[in-house]
């Protein structure tokens, strides 16, 4: 049996999470290709700010 050096322990589970919330939460098929980026016009990405971005998108203030 081939020995693993550990990167993170919670890896694996960390990916199952992220794509059971992507498709079964958000709808997202096999097919879907996503692109993933650290910065967008130099600002920082994070799952934090995309949340903040559609809830105000959602507040429908004119």
């Amino acid at each position: 049996m081939t020995m693993y050096r550990a990167i993170s322990p919670f890896l694996c589970m960390d990916m199952t999470y992220i794509t059971c919330l992507l498709k079964e939460g958000f709808g997202f098929k096999d097919t879907t290709v996503l692109q993933l980026a650290k910065k967008v016009n130099n600002v920082e990405t994070s799952w934090a700010l995309g949340a903040t971005f559609d809830y105000f998108r959602n507040l429908n203030i004119h």
